[in-house]
């Protein structure tokens, strides 16, 4: 019987370390075939490649969590369109920074609700990134500008 190993099997090899899917510049890009429905397909078929990479899906089985997917959804949307809706006119900005800090504000609330009912059942959930809470000061302002 033949015990030897090759060469290559003494070297480690680096591994990079899995990054959590659609978080950040970091989430690594595949090559997919396959079928979609056609309002995924539309909605990643007007992203640029560098949106893409900070698309996150989010998955479940369940009722409630189709439903949370239609509010991620929609809250996409008025976080993109919203800044031009106060540059018409619309709205403001002072208002669109204020609902804004009060929807994350309750992002927060309901996922320390539901790391607390995880944890009553026993269930380790992975590390989801905090929430920035903090209002842009005047300074960062001219960043909303649009001219």
């Amino acid at each position: 019987m033949n015990t030897e190993t090759p060469k290559s099997a003494g070297k480690r090899q680096h591994q990079p370390k899995p990054r959590w899917p659609g978080l950040g510049h970091g989430a690594g890009m595949v090559r997919f075939r396959g079928l979609v429905p056609k309002a995924h397909a539309a909605f990643l078929g007007h992203l640029t490649h560098a949106q893409r990479r900070d698309v996150c899906a989010i998955q479940g089985t369940f009722k409630e969590v189709r439903g949370l997917a239609g509010v991620a959804r929609l809250l996409d949307l008025y976080l993109r369109e919203a800044p031009f809706a106060a540059a018409r006119g619309r709205t403001t900005f002072r208002e669109f920074l204020g609902e804004r800090a009060e929807i994350l504000h309750d992002i927060s609330a309901l996922l320390e609700k539901i790391h607390r009912a995880a944890e009553n059942v026993s269930l380790i959930l992975p590390r989801v990134p905090t929430l920035n809470l903090e209002e842009m000061s005047r300074d960062d302002a001219t960043t909303l500008r649009v001219s």
